[in-house]
């Protein structure tokens, strides 16, 4: 065995997705879902209270209609997911709380059917989602600060020229950038300052331009336009989006087949109420 495979084995990671590959041939080794609990899953008024108490104390408001199906729909899924995981035996010797059995369940049913995307497939999921792997259009600048609301007389002389502008006021603050992003101008310079620089011709001095620290003069040197990743570069990235969308897709599917075998009651008139009207 070469050193590689043995750091490998001793990984906890491996070990984790060994124990639940060990945990779905044991689930269907005893018969899968006809083993498993079935029967009636009833929400009613006190559960569905407590679901509206739960969403009212986090965002200090009652959940509309459609979020209140969703908290009883999540809910549903959760009892489903624990019945499931206790038919197996995983709470045995378990001491955490229901939701952890529901994620035990979801851990095995989830990825089970995922398979390893192939090149075609990635380039496929590249070219179909460019957006996700386009690099940001970016600036190059030189800046000198000055604080306070006007630029000094002998700042502002060198407006439009490429003359050296007089030295700045304000310390502190990055006098180059290169290939700089929206988001790391706005972290840098604040909003307006970001938004200014978009309409800046490139190769002289232009100013006032406002930031929280006073004003500036800035020189745009260069600028670059948004470009698609080549896929050789984004493939890691696209790896993981594409294996994450099976994953989450596979996850969907396991829960459609296991609510599949519940019926599942809603006995809480203020629910019912809800959602016929539309109503908080």
């Amino acid at each position: 065995m070469t050193g590689r495979w043995r750091r490998l084995v001793r990984e906890p990671l491996v070990h984790f997705f060994a124990a639940g590959a060990l945990l779905f041939v044991l689930y269907t080794a005893v018969g899968g879902p006809e083993q498993a609990s079935s029967g009636e899953v009833v929400v009613d008024q006190a559960r569905v209270e407590a679901l509206r108490a739960g969403f009212e104390r986090l965002r200090s408001r009652p959940p509309n209609h459609e979020e209140l199906q969703a908290l009883v729909d999540a809910w549903v899924e959760e009892e489903i997911l624990v019945r499931e995981a206790r038919a197996l035996g995983l709470q045995q010797g378990d001491t955490l709380i229901r939701r952890r059995l529901a994620q035990k369940m979801a851990w095995i049913t989830q990825g089970t059917d995922v398979e390893r995307p192939t090149e075609d497939e990635l380039r496929a999921w590249w070219a179909d989602h460019p957006t996700d792997y386009t690099a940001p259009a970016t600036v190059s600048l030189r800046q000198v600060a000055y604080g306070g609301e006007t630029l000094p007389p002998s700042a502002a002389a060198v407006v439009g020229s490429t003359a050296v502008p007089p030295a700045a006021t304000v310390e502190g603050l990055p006098a180059v950038l290169q290939d700089a992003d929206s988001a790391g101008l706005v972290a840098t310079f604040g909003e307006d300052f970001a938004t200014r620089l978009d309409g800046l011709p490139t190769g002289t001095w232009q100013g006032p331009i406002r930031s929280p620290f006073g004003v500036h003069l800035v020189l745009v040197t260069e600028r670059a336009a948004p470009e698609v990743v080549p896929f050789a570069q984004a493939r890691p990235h696209v790896l993981r989006d594409l294996s994450d969308a099976r994953t989450a897709a596979a996850g969907e599917a396991a829960m459609a087949r296991l609510r599949e075998r519940y019926e599942v009651r809603v006995t809480s008139d203020a629910y019912a109420r809800t959602v016929a009207e539309g109503t908080p």
